[in-house]
């Protein structure tokens, strides 16, 4: 299950997103306390669905590269990107397709 090691990859992302917000002084928002969760029949459905999100994330980090933004953020934005496309992606995609 790669759940778990992507679980620690998402925390260090989001640190690393803090510490940006912290250096351009803009507010870090307060994590959320609501849990959400979606149901699905089984592994294989959680991964093709945690795939999705993967896409999704690689096609909001497209869409916010197109943008001026200072080279720091550039650099966070693009690694998180890799992240996701190089990493994760393929991940979960190969947990979908398991027997």
């Amino acid at each position: 299950m790669p759940f778990r090691r992507i679980e620690r990859a998402e925390r260090r992302h989001a640190w690393a997103l803090e510490q940006l917000l912290v250096a351009h002084s803009a507010v870090v928002p307060a994590a959320s306390s609501s849990s959400s969760s979606v149901q699905v029949a089984s592994v294989r459905d959680a991964c093709a669905l945690a795939a999705e999100s993967e896409k999704a994330n690689i096609a909001l980090y497209d869409e916010l590269l197109k943008g001026d933004l200072p080279a720091d953020v550039r650099c966070v934005f693009g690694h998180l990107q890799a992240a996701s496309r190089e990493r994760h992606l393929p991940t979960f995609e190969r947990c979908a397709t398991r027997p």
